[in-house]
């Protein structure tokens, strides 16, 4: 999904693959790192706040569709962390 995301090589083939997938499932994990990966990228300056915005809305759009396997609460708390040291505000649905 982050090469979807930052348009880098294979993007364009995850997007297909996932506009033709009846089902697609991913964890809460995988959401919380591609925020913290966005948010990263925002902080490094290869992305300004505006751009940030925009691909964790074009996330959050796809990913409302998908089966999200939950982690466990120990785990979850330690990647929330690491989102919000980033100034990433992570959903905890």
């Amino acid at each position: 999904m982050l090469r979807r995301l930052f348009a880098e090589a294979g993007g364009e083939t995850i997007r297909a693959a996932l506009a033709a997938a009846d089902e697609v499932t991913s964890s809460r994990l995988a959401s919380i790192e591609t925020r913290r990966v966005v948010r990263r990228a925002e902080r490094d300056g290869r992305i300004t706040a505006a751009p940030a915005a925009d691909l964790l809305s074009v996330f959050a759009q796809a990913a409302s569709t998908w089966a999200i396997l939950e982690i466990p609460e120990e785990h979850l708390g330690a990647a929330l962390a690491r989102c919000e040291a980033l100034g990433a505000k992570p959903t905890r649905a």
